[in-house]
């Protein structure tokens, strides 16, 4: 599936399998998202770490992921930075659920 499009949902349903566990199995590891632009193409994943001792043992798979999501998908570049969570305010999943249709 090398070079796939990350338009196609099964490109990114691997990036999920072969990236997200060698993730999810580091200590510190609190949870993470990944969003999607198809039209873009873009990709945007964003983990977060108990302290930041968590996030330097992450650096290494970090790198090695970033190599196996190039190596997988249309991506030209990839991107690593860390910032601090200033605001959090998660959706109330019972509003997720809420059919507002017409």
């Amino acid at each position: 599936m090398a070079g796939g499009d990350i338009a196609d949902p099964d490109v990114v349903d691997a990036v999920m399998r072969e990236a997200l566990p060698r993730v999810e199995r580091l200590p510190g590891y609190l949870g993470s998202y990944l969003f999607v632009d198809r039209e873009r193409p873009a990709m945007l994943g964003v983990t977060f770490w108990e302290d930041e001792d968590a996030l330097a043992g992450a650096v290494a798979v970090g790198n090695h992921n970033a190599g196996a999501v190039m190596a997988m998908t249309s991506a030209e570049s990839v991107q690593m930075w860390s910032c601090d969570l200033v605001h959090s305010r998660p959706p109330d999943p019972a509003a997720l659920l809420r059919d507002e249709g017409p």
